[in-house]
């Protein structure tokens, strides 16, 4: 678990709001070139990396590489910026945050006098860099930069908490599939653009690939907060085999046939009904003449914020479950 951890922490080490994946991608490259057969960029940017086997069916895990972030706009004539979201940022969690842009200048994001903190409004906030002017700010921070929360990492006992989980968390478990030895598919992991717009790589991916299956490796809210109004998945729970979401409806040979591995191998899993949200999996089951497509998840609290919090369990049985499936 720790060393998962310390693998998780250099993920974070790299900021990747939606358009801005390159460098992340670029790391992940290298450590895919110690596994795979061969590792190329596609025009849009997203990570392709293969373990050929050739005559098999065609899997593609998929994991998102790009976070939610934020655009700096402009500067006002007292150097406080106004800024946009990239992706669908919970927008209560902003006031009182700190964020870093790419150029490494940080922030505090607050709020205009006299507005409400319950009830927030991006057009009524702003970002202090401790500029005294517009041009001092500019300067600074040249508009149209992106960033992202200011967060460290953290593990107490089991739980994870950290900016970014969704989905470097899905990321780091396709690093750690990739030393699976032999498989009886033929492989692809996929490290996706801009999937918080819209899954836009995703569909470039498997228009490329024509998969005979598809696995997105996501994260999904929890439903064990204050209050507990619907029950559906826990954190600790184990791997969350996808049934609906807004998006798909996971292809349900392939959902039982994980069931299976998860129940003869004794890996913790449970079923997930989830009523938002949309993963990488909804665009790639349309390609070609259609795909086998499913989603496995590790459960999350907090979606969207600077302090996604997860369980280390679930993803060592997230990475136990896939391993299994696609072993020779």
């Amino acid at each position: 678990m720790e060393k998962l951890f310390e693998s998780f922490k250099k993920l974070t080490t790299f900021a990747a709001p939606s358009g801005h994946e390159a460098a992340f991608n670029a790391y992940l490259a290298k450590e895919a070139e110690k596994y795979c057969d061969s590792v190329r960029f596609d025009k849009r940017g997203n990570l392709i990396c293969r373990k050929a086997n050739e005559g098999a069916e065609k899997l593609i895990l998929a994991a998102h590489a790009d976070e939610i972030g934020i655009l700096a706009m402009y500067a006002e004539d007292n150097g406080y910026y106004r800024f946009a979201v990239m992706g669908g940022v919970q927008k209560s969690g902003f006031l009182f945050r700190r964020v870093v842009f790419q150029n490494g200048v940080t922030g505090v994001v607050l709020q205009e006098e006299g507005e409400k903190p319950e009830a927030p409004d991006v057009n009524k906030m702003y970002i202090d860099i401790g500029a005294a002017s517009k041009k001092e700010a500019e300067k600074m921070l040249p508009p149209c930069t992106a960033g992202v929360f200011l967060t460290e990492p953290a593990l107490q006992g089991a739980r994870l908490v950290s900016r970014a989980i969704d989905d470097k968390i899905g990321c780091l478990i396709l690093l750690e599939l990739m030393k699976t030895e032999k498989s009886r598919f033929d492989l692809y992991f996929c490290f996706t653009v801009e999937e918080e717009l819209g899954l836009r790589g995703a569909r470039t991916v498997g228009n490329a690939i024509l998969p005979d299956i598809a696995i997105a490796v996501d994260v999904s809210g929890a439903s064990d907060v204050i209050p507990e109004k619907r029950k559906n998945i826990k954190l600790g729970g184990g791997a969350a085999l996808k049934i609906i979401d807004r998006g798909i409806v996971s292809d349900a040979e392939l959902i039982k046939e994980l069931s299976a591995i998860a129940k003869k191998n004794k890996i913790a899993s449970q079923t997930d009904v989830a009523e938002y949200g949309r993963t990488d999996a909804a665009e790639l089951q349309y390609v070609g003449e259609g795909v086998r497509a499913g989603v496995v998840s590790v459960p999350i609290r907090y979606c969207h914020t600077a302090v996604e919090t997860a369980d280390m369990k679930d993803v060592e049985a997230v990475i136990a479950l896939l391993e299994k499936y696609i072993a020779k």
